[in-house]
């Protein structure tokens, strides 16, 4: 049986946590005061607290595995401090990203980020795009039939909403049911033909012998999904040759949040994903033109 922590470990787990929150929640809301020097150091504070428990070995594993991808799952003795040393690691990497990277390259292009969703309704950035986005992108990084089944309704639901959106067929509650029978219709195919012996035999191999190439698209995938995020004066080759760039920090949050849903499960992922949206969203507020 495992040995119960004693409740002076679970106090200091406890004070832990509460001192990195408590940094970051601190560092946003001097960063709205305008005071951004002592909202560096709240961030580096609570930075250096996210990675005292598992920092190097963390960082160690996660490159490891980004270049050598594999499917299976080693057991985590503690993946609180795992969890946390990797939004830790996520989050020194965006803004490293963002500012010395994305920015620049948005300025070059002419890129105009869209935000109103996030003043109009935060609930998209903090609940519904990290639930739909990491079953769409990460639940399938393990296959079983369920799982590529969910992704592959989720993707049919969005694309065809955008779709008819962008021919301005029908009201908004219209386009989802529609969207919605027709992503059905489509998971049902799905479902139909994993459960056939030549797709098993194929997807199986895939999986088995070539997840190196899956991971990646995933995370490339994921990651190149949020040039929608931004509108262009026009879009030229240049545009399309930088845009990589310009969405370098989700590509990295991609690996990270595949790395997580490898060792700790999807619930973690989810977590991870929707506190990196909120961190994001409070320490770097998006305010109106």
């Amino acid at each position: 049986m495992p040995r119960k922590q004693s409740p002076w470990v679970l106090l200091w787990n406890l004070l832990w946590v509460v001192g990195w929150v408590a940094g970051l929640w601190a560092a946003g809301l001097f960063v709205r005061a305008g005071n951004f020097a002592v909202a560096l150091l709240l961030l580096l504070f609570s930075l250096g607290l996210l990675w005292s428990r598992a920092g190097i070995s963390t960082i160690s594993a996660l490159t490891r595995f980004c270049f050598n991808p594999s499917t299976p799952v080693t057991k985590v003795a503690d993946p609180l401090s795992l969890g946390c040393s990797l939004l830790g690691y996520d989050l020194f990497l965006t803004i490293i990203s963002v500012f010395f990277v994305a920015l620049p390259i948005g300025k070059h292009l002419g890129a105009t980020s869209i935000a109103s969703i996030v003043r109009s309704q935060p609930w998209v950035l903090f609940l519904f795009a990290p639930v739909s986005e990491e079953l769409i992108w990460r639940l399938p990084l393990k296959y079983t039939e369920t799982n590529v089944t969910i992704s592959a309704m989720l993707v049919t639901l969005f694309t065809v909403r955008r779709l008819l959106l962008k021919l301005g067929f029908f009201g908004s509650t219209t386009r989802w049911l529609w969207s919605a029978i027709f992503a059905v219709l489509v998971a049902s195919v799905v479902r139909v033909l994993l459960r056939t012996e030549p797709v098993k035999r194929v997807l199986s191999r895939i999986w088995g012998d070539h997840f190196r190439s899956v991971f990646y698209i995933s995370c490339f995938g994921f990651g190149l999904l949020h040039i929608s995020n931004f509108r262009f004066p026009e879009f030229t080759t240049e545009t399309l040759m930088l845009a990589p760039l310009l969405v370098l920090p989700q590509i990295i949050s991609g690996f990270i949040f595949a790395f997580a849903r490898m060792r700790l499960g999807m619930i973690w992922c989810i977590v991870l994903h929707a506190a990196m949206n909120f961190l994001a969203f409070w320490l770097f507020p998006v305010r109106p033109r």
